[in-house]
């Protein structure tokens, strides 16, 4: 390979240094959700059949992955609620049948007409450690979403998401703390804010635990 120095494909080598670095780790990123993905879907298949103190067990160790292991946990946490609470039997949809992205709702009961979705309710599932509520609602994933469902309960506009339009009746962000972080102060001093955040959006909010629903 010929390179011009001080010509032009001299200075252009760190910048395609740099584009080629940025496509290795995004499909290091890639291959690694790929994976955790199967291994999320292993744990899911096996999870129902255990005792019950194996199922509140697995869901603590999952928690104190949580952090770097958020995709893989934040993935098996919602997998469990599509089992244990919003079972498709009661006539619950997963977005994620329509897009693994689709834009902050998580769960919904309503119909589609076309790409276009009425959700009667749609759920946006939110998983965290963070027990200082206005830093949670400070940060730019939780304006994103709560920006998201305000779009889609205004009737004009929607959630537009991976070619569907979404419009909803009621939104509501469901909370999953670890559950010895949720105690009666920390609910107090959530519940005021969150309450606060319903007054300006039109969102409600609940705090739970995923063991609530385990059984």
């Amino acid at each position: 390979m010929s390179v011009v120095v001080g010509g032009k494909i001299l200075a252009e080598l760190p910048k395609a240094a740099e584009k080629l670095t940025i496509k290795i780790t995004a499909i290091k990123k890639a291959i690694k959700e790929a994976d955790d993905l199967k291994d999320v879907a292993k744990r899911i298949a096996s999870f129902t059949s255990k005792t019950l103190d194996d199922k509140l067990k697995e869901i603590a160790d999952a928690w104190k992955k949580f952090y770097p292991e958020v995709f893989a946990e934040r993935k098996f946490f919602e997998d469990l609620m599509a089992i244990y609470r919003y079972k498709a039997i009661d006539g619950w949809v997963r977005t994620s049948d329509i897009a693994p992205n689709f834009k902050a709702v998580d769960f919904y009961k309503g119909k589609s007409i076309g790409n276009q979705i009425l959700a009667e309710t749609a759920i946006s599932m939110k998983t965290t450690k963070a027990k200082d509520v206005r830093q949670w609602l400070n940060s730019a994933d939780i304006k994103k979403n709560i920006a998201f469902l305000k779009d889609g309960l205004n009737k004009l506009k929607g959630i537009d998401s991976n070619k569907h339009k979404m419009f909803i009746n009621s939104a509501e962000i469901h909370i999953y703390m670890p559950k010895e972080n949720i105690t009666d102060d920390l609910l107090k001093t959530w519940e005021k804010e969150l309450s606060k955040k319903t007054g300006e959006t039109g969102i409600k909010f609940e705090i739970r635990t995923l063991e609530d629903f385990v059984k």
